[in-house]
């Protein structure tokens, strides 16, 4: 569920009070883009209009009806729940403010919520259990998307609580949700091509996301210069793996050459943390001009 990158000059915005969303005809993939967005936005009140029919869910294999997935969705949009519903309208209302004070908090779990989605990628993928690869998915939109969610809502109604830095948190809180995507999916094409044995280098790979991002994380909070070092030595690493993933069957080798989007996403999200630490000091330098 990709969001969109809206960047701002002023330290607030005026957040709709309402969307109405009609959501006759919508996909899975619809519904969760356009009530995520209306929540991002900041929407105090978020009505859908929808048809109850069932739907066929190929990311969990399975078919589910439209009210079932709508109040799923609203599980992960922290501050909000359903206030009213009828054959053919739910009304998802905010019962608590987003508090920009929580931001900080939020991002933390946020990074350690994506460290458990590696795990449980691992797991899955160890025990060869299809059924979990594909759960890997809902659980971490429970977990990593709500929070993830909510961060955007933040940013986008109120901004970051050291303003100069909102459009690279934005930023940031956007590729770690794509690395969450990027992992569930590697799960999930395992378990819809039907491998039926996960290469030891894919298990060696994720090993390096987890490794290499836990090194982005240290950079991120300590700036602590080493840690770029071992970030790049572990995306070299990666890519070696993705530059031989060649001598496996073509199902194989894709699922392998995933782990280069992962890969990417970290160098991305280190490129952000850079440029709010120069933010940092250059905040530092004028302060002490004056």
């Amino acid at each position: 569920m990709g969001p969109t990158l809206v960047l701002r000059t002023s330290n607030r915005i005026d957040a709709p009070q309402t969307v109405e969303i009609n959501t006759v005809g919508f996909s899975v993939g619809q519904l969760w883009r356009s009530i995520a967005q209306a929540y991002r936005l900041g929407a105090k009140t978020i009505r859908v209009k929808y048809e109850d029919k069932q739907l066929v869910y190929k990311r969990l294999g399975r078919k589910l009806r439209v009210r079932q997935e709508i109040e799923f969705i609203v599980t992960t949009l922290l501050g909000m729940e359903i206030n009213r519903v009828t054959d053919d309208l739910i009304v998802i209302q905010q019962f608590g403010e987003a508090l920009d004070q929580e931001f900080d908090n939020a991002l933390r779990r946020a990074f350690f919520k994506l460290e458990e989605e590696i795990d449980d990628v691992v797991k899955a993928l160890q025990l060869m259990d299809y059924e979990l690869m594909r759960q890997v998915w809902m659980v971490s939109e429970r977990n990593l998307g709500r929070f993830c969610n909510f961060m955007l809502r933040v940013l986008h109604t109120k901004g970051y609580a050291d303003y100069a830095k909102t459009d690279t948190l934005y930023a940031t809180v956007v590729q770690l949700e794509l690395l969450g995507d990027s992992l569930y999916q590697i799960a999930s094409n395992v378990a819809n091509q039907k491998l039926k044995k996960v290469p030891p280098e894919l298990l060696k790979g994720l090993f390096l996301v987890k490794k290499g991002f836990q090194h982005y994380v240290k950079y991120f909070y300590t700036h602590d210069e080493k840690q770029i070092a071992l970030l790049t030595d572990a995306r070299e690493q990666i890519r070696e793996i993705v530059d031989s993933a060649g001598v496996h069957d073509s199902k194989t080798a894709s699922v392998i050459t995933r782990l280069d989007f992962a890969s990417e996403i970290l160098g991305n999200m280190y490129d952000y943390a850079i440029t709010s630490h120069n933010v940092e000091e250059d905040l530092s330098d004028s302060a002490r001009s004056l």
